[in-house]
């Protein structure tokens, strides 16, 4: 099991602290670089969920072809399967990265806290779940719900 190391982690912590006071005044992500990020993030969704269910299905779980059956009925436990997942992979997604996930790179934004901050896993947890809320999409017209209701916001970075 590895050690957390306080130095390291103050060491992390500083260069997010600097790379956060180089984004130029928080300039707001580009319309455009969002629908990119929303682009990539259903490509990289769906190929993560096509892996995960092969991995479990070839450990020999016919858990996935219950789920994913025409005759499991009422379908909840489909629903509640894809929420979870859904859940976990944009919190894990934001949470491991502190912000700044792959697609992010490739957009060259971040996502903060209003005020600059870091946002923590709640903040990630959260804005996962407003993504939940039908028709949350058509949001990113203007201020994406999952930005304006969480406090948090996508932010150019300049490096």
């Amino acid at each position: 099991m590895p050690v957390n190391d306080p130095y390291t982690e103050q060491q992390q912590l500083a260069s997010l602290s600097e790379e956060l006071n180089d984004i130029n005044n928080f300039i707001p992500a580009t319309t455009g670089a969002r629908f990119l990020n929303l682009l990539i993030d259903f490509v990289a969704y769906y190929l993560f969920l096509i892996i995960v269910i092969t991995i479990i299905t070839s450990a020999g779980s016919d858990f996935f072809a219950f789920v994913y059956s025409e005759d499991s009925g009422d379908k909840i436990l489909y629903i509640a399967f894809n929420y979870t997942f859904f859940l976990f992979y944009y919190t894990a997604i934001e949470g491991l990265t502190k912000g700044r996930s792959a697609r992010k790179y490739i957009t060259g934004s971040r996502v903060v806290r209003k005020d600059g901050s870091v946002p923590g896993w709640l903040d990630f947890f959260q804005r996962s779940l407003c993504r939940i809320v039908p028709f949350e999409v058509f949001s990113g017209f203007g201020t994406p719900w999952h930005d304006a209701w969480t406090g948090t916001q996508v932010v150019k970075v300049t490096r």
